[in-house]
């Protein structure tokens, strides 16, 4: 694979990705694509220039992402998840590979695409933001010291501002939401369950100390 496109490329998570890309990847072209593109091109400046371009684009506009994707090798999507259908629809229609960092409600969506993206061949990678896998890692290395298990338990608390980006304010509002499902798994079986179920005291290391947590859905 030789070029890659970054949808949002120039967001709070996209800069990161697309930085990441640009100091340690070995593609040939980086294509920051934004609705902002003078952003987009300031970050491809100060990244160096070179194989990074700006591209402007309007992730709600299907055709638009179709006929963007046909030129690239690989779909990077960095947007907030509430694109993420469209965007996901766009590259199976262009049958193009695509990592998401998204998820939340849009998962089991992306998924029911499933056969559509295996006749289109294009792979579809989902849930690919916070920490992807580290925390099944994690639990299976525990797992391997121990004689029997009877539960996993995965507790997260970050120190920083509740809201640094847009993307955040909209997952911190939606994981809270009465509306949002959010459920654990017990005994083989998925237990829905209301907002702010389940608090528990939790000692994390500095700077964070002991907080509350509650089960809230992510992906």
């Amino acid at each position: 694979m030789s070029k890659i496109l970054v949808l949002g490329g120039c967001g709070a998570m996209g800069t990161e990705a697309t930085r990441d890309l640009a100091r340690t990847s070995d593609f040939t072209e980086i294509r920051v694509a934004d609705i902002d593109k003078d952003k987009a091109s300031k970050l491809c400046q100060e990244l160096g220039g070179g194989k990074l371009s700006a591209h402007s684009v309007d992730v709600s506009d299907e055709s638009a992402l179709v006929s963007l994707f046909e030129d690239v090798d690989i779909v990077l999507n960095c947007t907030s998840y509430r694109f993420g259908l469209e965007i996901t629809r766009a590259a199976i229609t262009a049958k193009k590979p695509m990592l998401d960092l998204g998820g939340l409600y849009n998962t089991p969506k992306q998924l029911a695409m499933s056969d559509q993206a295996k006749a289109a061949g294009a792979t579809i990678v989902l849930g690919m933001g916070a920490t992807p896998g580290v925390t099944n890692l994690m639990g299976k290395q525990g797992v391997s010291r121990m004689e029997t298990v009877d539960s996993i338990h995965v507790h997260f608390a970050t120190y920083r501002r509740i809201a640094p980006s847009p993307g955040l304010v909209d997952t911190v509002l939606d994981e809270f939401s009465p509306s949002t499902v959010r459920f654990f798994f017990e005994e083989g079986k998925f237990v829905e369950v209301p907002p702010f179920y389940g608090e528990k005291q939790v000692a994390f290391n500095a700077p964070v100390g002991k907080t509350s947590t509650w089960i809230v859905p992510h992906s």
